[in-house]
C-alpha cells in the first residue's frame, strides 16, 4: 500500500505535528508513505519531505500540475491531506475519484474538506458539527490525534522544593490561544503573593503584544518568553504545571504530550480538551476567558500535592489506553485497508 501525506502549511503548529504523526503511524503499520509539504516550510527540519509543491497562493496552477505529475508517477492507493490548501491542490490534481481522497478536519473549517469522499474527523464534536453542516456520517472516521509515548520519558519526583513552582505553556501566539489571559492570571497569582517562575514557549504575530502585556502587568522578571520549543522534554521536565488557555482548541495534542510527561494539566472548557481531559480525574477544566479561574486552578494544584499526583497518574493511563501512537496506527491501517478495498 502507498499513501500520499500532504500538508503545505509554511509554519509550526498543531496541524504540522499531526502531519508528522501520520507519517509515523503510516511507517508503523508498514505502509509506504510518500509526504509532501510546500518549498521552504519549517516543518521541512523536521522530516524526510519527498517532494516540495511552490505553494504561491490559492489559485497556484503550477502546484497542482506538478502535483498531477507526482501522483502519476507514484500510483498512491490513497491520498491523505491536512488542510485546506492541500485538499483543494490534491481534489484538482488527482484522477477524478480513481485516488480515495481522505482529509483530515484539524478545526471548525470545513471548506475544501468536505469535498473527499472520506473524512477522519478527531472529537465527538466535529463529528458533530461535519454532520449539522450536511456531511453524511458514512464518511466520517473518528480517529484521534496520537502520541508516542515511548519517546516522552517520564521525570522523576521534583526534589528541589525549596525552588519556586515553574508553570508554563506553549502555542503560536494568536488571539485565539489565550496568552493574554495565562498572563493576567499570573499577574493576579503576583498580587496574591505567590512566587513563582513561568515559561511561554511559541512565536507568532501577536509575540510583542505580549510582551508588552507581560511588563505592564509587572511580570517581566517573573515570565520567559522562549521562543519555538525544539525539546520538549526538557520542556516539560521544567515544568510543575502546563496550562491551555485557549479560547478555541479543536484537539490540543499539547495536552496529550503534558499528560504523557505527567505534567499537570489546566485547560479551558474547549471542545477537544473537554473531550481529552476529565475535569478534576486527569487534569483541572477552566470557564474560557478566566484568569480568575485559571489562577485558583494553579493554586490548586500546588497546594494540593496528592490529588495532583492522582491526577497525573490517571492522566498517563488515559493517554496510553486512547492516544498511543501504536494504538492509533492500527485503527488507520484499519481504516485505510477498508477505503481502498472498496475504492
Amino acid at each position: 500500500m502507498k499513501i500520499l501525506n500532504i500538508m503545505l502549511s509554511r509554519d509550526l503548529g498543531g496541524i504540522q505535528q499531526s502531519f508528522l504523526d501520520y507519517n509515523r503511524m503510516l511507517k508503523i503499520a508498514k505502509i509506504d508513505v510518500i509526504n509532501i509539504s510546500s518549498l521552504g516550510a519549517a516543518i521541512n527540519n523536521y522530516i524526510q519531505i519527498n517532494y516540495t509543491l511552490p505553494n504561491l497562493g490559492n489559485w497556484d496552477y503550477l502546484s497542482v500540475l506538478k502535483l498531477k505529475s507526482i501522483i502519476k508517477k507514484e500510483k498512491p492507493d490513497a491520498i491523505i491531506v491536512h488542510g485546506g490548501r492541500a485538499t483543494k491542490f490534491a481534489f484538482k490534481a488527482r484522477p477524478k475519484t480513481s485516488i480515495p481522497l481522505i482529509g483530515i478536519i484539524h478545526s471548525d473549517k470545513l471548506k475544501w474538506v468536505d469535498k473527499c469522499e472520506h473524512i477522519i474527523v478527531l472529537t465527538d464534536t466535529m463529528k458533530n458539527t461535519a454532520i449539522k453542516n450536511g456531511i453524511d456520517h458514512a464518511r466520517l472516521h473518528l480517529i484521534p490525534n496520537a502520541i508516542d509515548i515511548a519517546a516522552c520519558k517520564r521525570k522523576p519526583k521534583k526534589d528541589d522544593s525549596y525552588l519556586p513552582p515553574v508553570i508554563g505553556t506553549m502555542s503560536r501566539f494568536v488571539p485565539k490561544k489565550g496568552i493574554d489571559i495565562f498572563l493576567e492570571s499570573l499577574a493576579i497569582l503576583k498580587k496574591e503573593g505567590l512566587q513563582f517562575k513561568a515559561i511561554i514557549g511559541g512565536d507568532g504575530e501577536e509575540k510583542n503584544n505580549l510582551k508588552n502585556l507581560r511588563n505592564n502587568l509587572g511580570l517581566k522578571h517573573y515570565v520567559e518568553f522562549i521562543g519555538w520549543v525544539k525539546d520538549k522534554s526538557s520542556f516539560f521536565h521544567t515544568l510543575d504545571i502546563f496550562c491551555l488557555p485557549s479560547l478555541n482548541e479543536p484537539f490540543g495534542i499539547i495536552l496529550l504530550e503534558s499528560m504523557a510527561y505527567k505534567t499537570p494539566v489546566i485547560s479551558t472548557k474547549t471542545s477537544g480538551p473537554s473531550e481529552i481531559l476529565k475535569d478534576g480525574l486527569t487534569g483541572i477544566l477552566i470557564d474560557t476567558g478566566s484568569a480568575e479561574q485559571m489562577a485558583e486552578a494553579i493554586k490548586l494544584l500546588l497546594n494540593d500535592e496528592i490529588s495532583t499526583d492522582k491526577m497525573t497518574a490517571n492522566a498517563l493511563l488515559s493517554v496510553e489506553q486512547n492516544y498511543d501512537i501504536s494504538i492509533v496506527s492500527k485503527k488507520l491501517e484499519k481504516l485505510l485497508n477498508n477505503i481502498i478495498k472498496k475504492s
